[in-house]
């Protein structure tokens, strides 16, 4: 879906987007190490701060949101708002490594899969304790595709009939059929009489994006119908709010409505059949025209996440290591030992770990400075 990505400005930025990158590291390895204090914090959010621009000119959405969480993490750290410091810095540093290995494979000509960080940046707002994003955040089709002759079509033989009038008169159905489904009454009356007015006024639309919603809305429904979209309370929001945009219509009409149809209303209702597996009627032509039906899309994602984490996990443990034959323990697990490389800057550094569970700066029970 985000595949409109500028490579060539992405491979013009790369170079400076990298070292900026790996500066902000620095300062931030320079700050957990003890070498700097505060000042160093301030220089690690200027850094991502700066990152953010060539992200958002190139249009890399997951990436650039990936940026502002671990600056606001910083921020809070600047300002003591952390409750586990230690464990926000681990999150940052893994965060900094995750991001350019992401780039790189755009770099290499791979499929943006922006949903691949979407773990990253939550671990992110843990640190903040905010509440995580879902999924669609980072799912941002075109929402001007022309739609299928089927759906819609400007040069009609026969005249559009008035669809603001259609929905004067059908509303109340629309209305009784979503109340039935919201109650679960038994079979499938009510989803069948909310289909019946949707179809209906998408085929009187005279504006393309008006029938466009009416379409998504009626293929939604399709899906349920179908059971390959199980009812929740998020889908039953979306069609609460569908509601309310007839009743829209009904205020001001069709020439006006056409240019108030909510794009995130659109982008919803795409994003929950994305979830439906049914190709069939209205969803077929949905996942046709919006490029959800692409076989290989899976095994992209699948790719991304392999290349991504495995990279990511390569260089923490270089991290964690700093130089193996120098005869740094604490990571592996194999008793009590100090790090060489950090003897002296902290008193009573130690790493005291009988499994996996000690981490990049700090072990999951006593943290930095503290044996368990």
């Amino acid at each position: 879906m985000n595949e409109a990505i500028d490579f060539s400005a992405l491979n013009w930025v790369r170079q400076e987007l990298g070292e900026t990158l790996k500066q902000g590291r620095q300062f931030l390895e320079e700050y957990a190490e003890g070498a700097g204090d505060v000042a160093s914090l301030h220089q690690c959010m200027a850094c991502l701060h700066e990152a953010r621009g060539p992200l958002r000119m190139v249009e890399l959405l997951g990436a650039d949101l990936l940026a502002m969480e671990m600056e606001e993490v910083v921020n809070d750290l600047i300002h003591d708002r952390i409750a586990v410091p230690e464990q926000a810095q681990e999150a940052l540093m893994l965060a900094f490594l995750q991001l350019p290995d992401y780039l790189s494979r755009l770099r290499s000509g791979q499929p943006d899969v922006p949903d691949i960080l979407l773990p990253s940046i939550n671990e992110l707002r843990a640190m903040r304790e905010s509440e995580p994003l879902g999924e669609s955040v980072l799912f941002h089709p075109d929402l001007m595709l022309p739609l299928p002759h089927v759906a819609f079509s400007a040069d009609r033989s026969i005249p559009v009939a008035d669809v603001q009038a259609i929905a004067k008169a059908r509303r109340h159905h629309f209305q009784a059929g979503l109340l039935e489904w919201y109650r679960g009454a038994a079979g499938d009356a009510g989803l069948q009489q909310m289909h019946a007015v949707l179809a209906e006024l998408q085929q009187a639309s005279a504006y393309e994006q008006t029938a466009r919603l009416w379409w998504l809305a009626a293929g939604l429904v399709e899906a349920l119908l179908n059971r390959t979209l199980e009812s929740t309370t998020y889908t039953r929001q979306l069609f609460g709010q569908v509601d309310r945009q007839i009743k829209q219509l009904i205020d001001v009409g069709e020439t006006a409505f056409s240019d108030l149809v909510p794009e995130v209303l659109l982008r919803d209702l795409l994003f929950s059949l994305s979830r439906a597996d049914d190709a069939s009627g209205r969803i077929g032509e949905i996942r046709h025209v919006y490029g959800m039906d692409d076989p290989h899309g899976e095994a992209a994602r699948d790719a991304a996440l392999g290349s991504v984490t495995g990279g990511e996990a390569a260089r923490a443990g270089e991290l964690r290591g700093h130089d193996r034959s120098g005869g740094c323990q604490w990571h592996t697990g194999r008793g009590c030992a100090a790090c060489p490389r950090h003897a002296g800057q902290r008193p009573g550094w130690r790493r005291v770990a009988t499994d996996d569970s000690c981490r990049w700066h700090g072990c999951r029970t006593g943290g930095p400075g503290r044996t368990a």
